[in-house]
């Protein structure tokens, strides 16, 4: 395969046009797919501002891989979130949990869950920090 270096200038022109095309298509489908309105979306973009975060285009819809990345981004671990979402940790893999909500949820897209999320992280993380000291309590009374 050619590097960009490789290539002319109307070869170049070309696969930004249909780079362009595919992204275009991307945003279209999003919208036309996903719900755009959300009463709680005001808030989602303050606490967002607050947190000094920009939250995902309302075209992006929700998958394992961007939950992943936007659970990373707020500091929230992984098994804090599938407590908080009633998923809990056995069973099926990590990936199939996190999708369960896009299928529960179909129309949403990841910028209304990353705004929920957020604008629950204060008590996700109270109930990480919650059931790591009483794991710590209960290791710390077998132990005797």
């Amino acid at each position: 395969m050619a590097g960009l270096a490789d290539l002319t200038a109307a070869e170049r022109a070309s696969a930004g046009d249909r780079g362009r095309a595919a992204l275009a298509a991307k945003i279209a489908a999003g919208r036309a797919t996903l719900r755009q309105d959300y009463a709680d979306m005001a808030e989602w973009e303050r606490l967002a501002r607050e947190a000094g975060l920009r939250l995902p285009m309302s075209w992006q819809p929700v998958t394992p891989a961007g939950m992943k990345r936007w659970l990373r981004r707020l500091g929230i671990p992984l098994r804090a979130y599938l407590a908080w979402n009633g998923a809990g940790l056995d069973g099926n893999e990590t990936s199939a949990r996190l999708a369960d909500f896009a299928r529960r949820n179909p129309d949403w897209s990841l910028r209304a869950w990353a705004g929920l999320v957020l604008e629950h992280r204060d008590l996700i993380l109270r109930l990480e920090a919650a059931e790591a000291r009483s794991e710590g309590r209960s290791r710390g009374e077998m132990a005797r």
